[in-house]
């Protein structure tokens, strides 16, 4: 073959594998653009561990578009779709099927929870499932998707509240969640505070295993007819008392009202080979003479009209009828001084003592002491600041004791005992401050926007005195609503004050602890709101009444939470004795209170005791709503069950913080909601 024939065939050869390469681009860029513009590969189903954000779909909404559905489950930030409809239409699933995959969301089947395994493995087969799930139980309004597929986790859809949810979030129970669906209920901005796991898992603080009497905590002597004894018991075998069948509570506590008869009553507790006793002796009521002692005078003396008086309890009352307790006017503080316009000598617990007329009300003798040289006091305005949401006026002088009524749109303080001169140039968030001399003291009127003001606190100090008046918190629009809000917590009792004692006697958790537990586990939840949360204990400490209220009183908190479980005399049957009660002293904690007894009512199961009035020691601030709430009743075998769950405790933390935000928004959330 000559020379120039070979060369013509290489030609030939290089211009075919550059043809054949041009092709190949070709159609390397053509199945590219199909992939563009005809994006049909399907991608790899989501496996069930995966599964954690679901949409779920109603019967009404099974026939929609598939391509809209889809989009929506992705839009509301799920990444599974959860089918809870009938399986009618097979040619939709498949097309739903489809479109989720395309989009590289899962999709998880409803079914009948009796369908056997290859039912289910043709089924996961046939539309390239995520899972299946049985048909929602129903519990405290929250329906629990059960798996039927391993790896697929419970499928939870939240209560209204949220509250269920929260309570197996913050236990750290393992589960999906239903955030959005086409009936319109929405949770994304709940579910979206429960990114991260709890700062801490709530536990239960007891599990009872052995038999036990803990109520009455030894043998004792009454003169009832019947008694309450209360204990521990393993749950999973029979228990009996005197031969009669008791049930075991969740936890396993048990209690029961024993009739007593004259004389020795042994009660004995019977579990398996294992039993325990306790001797209740019933006495008759000693019949004896009671004669009249004469009262003998304390060391409280007769003060004339015009002389002063300084309160010295940390808190005393202004009493409109110095005999009766009950008619508490206004709470006053240490350190206020004011002047007597009339004395009066009466009996107390056997003593006889003194009340003074000052201004409105009376004092009485033990919670002053007179001055001896006391004067009219001259008071001058001392300046403005305003501090965050608290505008302070000041004044030089003094520490009269003020006397306040308030409305919607204004405060009235009475300056008992004193002058004023001078004014304020600013005046925050109060419109206008008249001030009017009056025979026995200062009238200062403040007027603001109506329910502009949400508390109010006068504090004495060494140069004279401060009045402080506080705007209203606002809710935030985000996941931190309660960003910028500060809540005072008071865990009741402590070290060896035990409060009231449980089904365990000495031998288990007592209010004291319940109460740490309770506001811990409030706290926890506040916090994730973004509140700033003041804890007036944090381990088994103990303060004075005294000091909780100072603690109130120089926090100055927008809300004050006193926690504590309740108890009732034994000498009856303690089952019957259950439910919340939440106590206010001044108006501006009934919403509060309303709120607190109703949610936390609702959430737990136990009954609701509702708002009530009382002058508890550490309520008596109106710098901000304070209440003292009652979770539930210690001697209660189910309510002491209930008390001590770590799903409880969770849900106490959560409608605590619920009610927080409703009485922000000056709202009080009923049942019916």
């Amino acid at each position: 073959m000559n020379l120039q024939l070979q060369q013509r065939r290489k030609q030939r050869a290089r211009r075919r594998k550059l043809l054949l390469g041009a092709v190949g681009v070709a159609i390397l860029l053509m199945i590219a653009v199909a992939i563009a513009f005809f994006p049909t590969t399907k991608k790899a189903a989501i496996s069930a561990q995966q599964v954690q954000l679901l949409y779920r779909v109603t019967d009404a909404a099974a026939s929609s578009d598939p391509i809209l559905l889809v989009q929506q489950a992705v839009k509301s930030g799920a990444d599974s779709l959860l089918w809870d409809a009938p399986l009618t239409d097979p040619e939709q699933v498949k097309a739903v099927s489809e479109q989720a995959r395309s989009e590289g969301v899962g999709l998880v089947a409803v079914v009948e929870s009796d369908m056997d395994s290859a039912q289910q493995a043709e089924l996961i087969k046939q539309y390239g499932l995520s899972g299946l799930c049985a048909q929602p139980t129903d519990q405290n309004g929250l329906a629990n998707y059960q798996p039927l597929t391993d790896q697929l986790q419970q499928i939870v859809q939240p209560d209204s509240l949220g509250v269920e949810l929260y309570a197996l979030w913050a236990t750290g129970e393992q589960m999906a969640m239903v955030i959005a669906d086409t009936d319109g209920t929405d949770q994304i901005a709940l579910c979206s505070q429960f990114t991260e796991s709890p700062k801490q898992t709530q536990t239960a603080l007891v599990q009872a295993e052995s038999l036990l009497i803990g109520l009455p905590e030894s043998d004792l002597e009454t003169t009832a007819d019947q008694y309450f004894v209360a204990g521990t018991a393993d749950p999973a075998q029979p228990l009996t008392v005197n031969g009669q069948t008791v049930t075991v509570e969740q936890g396993g506590f048990w209690g029961l009202a024993i009739s007593l008869a004259d004389g020795e009553n042994v009660v004995t507790a019977t579990q398996g080979e294992t039993t325990a006793s306790i001797t209740i002796t019933k006495t008759k009521p000693q019949e004896g003479s009671w004669e009249p002692v004469d009262p003998q005078p304390d060391d409280s003396q007769s003060l004339q009209q015009g002389q002063f008086i300084q309160v010295t309890s940390a808190v005393a009352s202004l009493l409109e009828d110095y005999t009766d307790s009950d008619t508490i006017l206004q709470t006053v503080y240490e350190g206020a001084i004011a002047q007597v316009e009339e004395s009066v000598e009466y009996t107390s617990s056997g003593k006889l003592t003194h009340a003074y007329k000052v201004a409105n009300g009376w004092i009485r003798a033990a919670d002053c002491q007179p001055l001896q040289e006391a004067q009219t006091m001259q008071l001058t305005t001392d300046g403005f600041e305003q501090k965050d949401r608290h505008s302070i006026f000041r004044i030089a002088g003094g520490s009269p004791l003020v006397i306040a009524q308030r409305t919607d749109t204004s405060l009235s303080l009475f300056l008992s005992g004193s002058t004023l001169t001078g004014n304020w140039e600013q005046t925050g968030l109060v419109q206008t401050v008249q001030i009017e001399q009056q025979e026995n003291g200062v009238l200062l009127t403040f007027t603001t926007e109506p329910n502009a003001l949400w508390g109010w606190s006068v504090d004495y100090t060494e140069t004279g005195s401060e009045i402080i008046l506080k705007a209203p918190p606002v809710l935030q629009d985000s996941q931190t609503p309660l960003q910028g809000v500060t809540v005072l917590l008071d865990a009741g009792h402590g070290q060896d004050d035990l409060g009231a004692l449980g089904v365990m006697g000495v031998n288990g958790p007592s209010e004291k602890d319940l109460n740490l537990a309770a506001a811990q586990a409030v706290q926890n939840r506040l916090e994730q709101l973004g509140a700033t949360v003041v804890m007036s204990r944090t381990d088994d400490t103990f303060l004075t009444l005294a000091e909780r209220n100072q603690l109130l009183r120089s926090v100055k908190p927008d809300i004050f939470i006193s926690l504590h479980h309740n108890s009732i005399d034994l000498a009856r049957d303690v089952n019957e004795v259950r439910g919340v009660e939440c106590y206010y002293f001044y108006p501006s904690g009934i919403t509060l209170a309303e709120n607190l007894s109703n949610l936390l009512s609702s959430a737990t199961g136990r009954g609701n005791r509702g708002a009530k009035y009382n002058y508890f020691y550490v309520t008596r601030s109106d710098i901000c709503p304070a209440v003292l709430l009652e979770i539930g009743f210690t001697p209660n075998p189910a309510e002491y069950a209930s008390c001590v769950s770590a799903e409880n405790l969770a849900k106490t933390g959560y409608t605590v913080a619920q009610a927080i935000q409703n009485t922000l928004q000056g709202v009080v959330w009923t049942p019916e909601q």
